[in-house]
């Protein structure tokens, strides 16, 4: 009886290996990979087909039957979207990644490398599932010194390996021999395109990303030396935004693929940022983001009294107010969106409803239409009410 078991146990640990060496071939694991993902590779060129590199790409992914995809937790993007977004937010489009962008739900491809290519790996299992329909893709991209430029393509199954071509003109501003700041700053951007590799919880990802961050503090001061204004605040932004690994008693405990609001180091790189490139309206309103709920740690470590605390809120608004004024439609969503809150915070209920509304039109695919209409109703429901146990008119 022990034999037998022995053997039965052996038998199956025998069946168990070959099943492993089995999927880990390489034709079961391309049919594996492309089951789950679409590649894209994306070329940026310019009108004579040469490679231009270094080109930030968005995107957005649409069900071909959207009327019946049902789905009521996400606005989907049109295949337009990417380029009208671009088109309004051209001057912060180099600043934006997948974890820090100008609307939810735009994509990331990321940045094309040297040779002007980027490959990306979109995941449809899901959206095939529900939808065996197909995908249709919309692409927008754009680098400082190049005109906006758009494509629009579908795959129609999994098995279809797409190519993706965006040609983009130069323009007066364009650069073809790039100061070594920028390259610096351009190839740590690419080599940061893997999110999931950023989040890599090792020591050896701990110092490739803690070098690179001290590689571009140099190549953002080297960008300030020069005058450079626009390239030394973009590569101090992306210090403050770029993902970091956690030590907790010398070793890896956690990570975050972004600004975090708990890291002075964070938030004084993006101080620093500011103050290389203070006209920057996208700077500024992203700073002042940060900036309000940082309020909120320097009140609750009891650095500042709470009186102290709302009046710096109080001041943030009239502060957001003139910044709006003069930055005109080029400021990303978010900012509106907690301009918004900080108006009900201090029942300022009317500029409240038209800071919604104003959202609304505004940016359309910030939510999903519902939602904007809830809040609005919700808005002008309490405020009614507010009004009518002030006895305000």
């Amino acid at each position: 009886m022990t034999h037998d078991l022995t053997s039965f146990k052996r038998t199956i640990a025998i069946s168990l290996l070959l099943v492993i060496l089995v999927l880990s071939t390489a034709p079961v694991q391309a049919f594996i990979w492309r089951g789950d993902y679409l590649k894209i590779t994306i070329r940026t060129v310019d009108q004579q087909g040469k490679p231009i590199p270094w080109v930030t790409v968005g995107a957005a992914q649409v069900p071909q039957n959207i009327d019946t995809y049902k789905i009521s937790t996400r606005p989907f993007l049109s295949v337009d979207d990417p380029y009208r977004i671009l088109l309004r937010t051209s001057d912060s489009w180099e600043y934006w990644n997948r974890f820090n962008s100008p609307v939810r739900y735009l994509e990331y491809p990321g940045i094309t490398n040297e040779r002007g290519e980027l490959t990306w790996m979109v995941d449809i299992n899901d959206m095939y599932k529900r939808n065996p329909g197909g995908l249709s893709f919309g692409f927008a991209a754009y680098r400082h010194g190049l005109d906006p430029a758009q494509t629009i393509t579908s795959a129609r199954n999994r098995a279809e390996e797409l190519e993706v071509t965006l040609v983009l003109n130069k323009n007066s501003s364009f650069q073809e021999d790039l100061p070594n700041y920028l390259l610096t700053f351009y190839e740590a951007k690419y080599d940061l395109n893997d999110h999931r590799r950023n989040a890599n919880m090792t020591m050896d990802n701990y110092h490739r990303l803690e070098n690179m961050r001290l590689r571009l503090i140099e190549a953002a001061e080297q960008a300030h030396k020069a005058d450079d204004s626009r390239s030394a605040g973009l590569i101090m932004y992306w210090v403050a935004n770029m993902p970091k690994i956690k030590l907790r008693q010398g070793n890896p405990s956690g990570f975050d693929q972004s600004f975090d609001f708990y890291s002075d180091q964070d938030f004084l790189a993006l101080e620093k940022a500011v103050k290389y490139d203070p006209n920057n309206y996208h700077l500024v309103s992203q700073y002042m983001v940060k900036q309000s709920k940082w309020f909120g740690k320097l009140e609750s470590a009891g650095h500042i009294s709470y009186a102290e605390y709302q009046r710096r809120r109080r001041n943030w608004i009239d502060e957001a107010e003139k910044l709006v004024s003069k930055a005109g439609n080029t400021l990303w969503p978010n900012f509106h969106d907690l301009l918004a809150s900080r108006y009900a915070v201090f029942k300022l209920f009317d500029k409240y409803i038209e800071q919604l509304i104003f959202l609304k039109d505004y940016e359309p695919r910030w939510e999903h239409a519902e939602r904007y209409e809830k809040r609005i109703k919700r808005a002008q429901k309490n405020t009614k009410k507010y009004k009518k146990i002030k006895g305000v008119k």
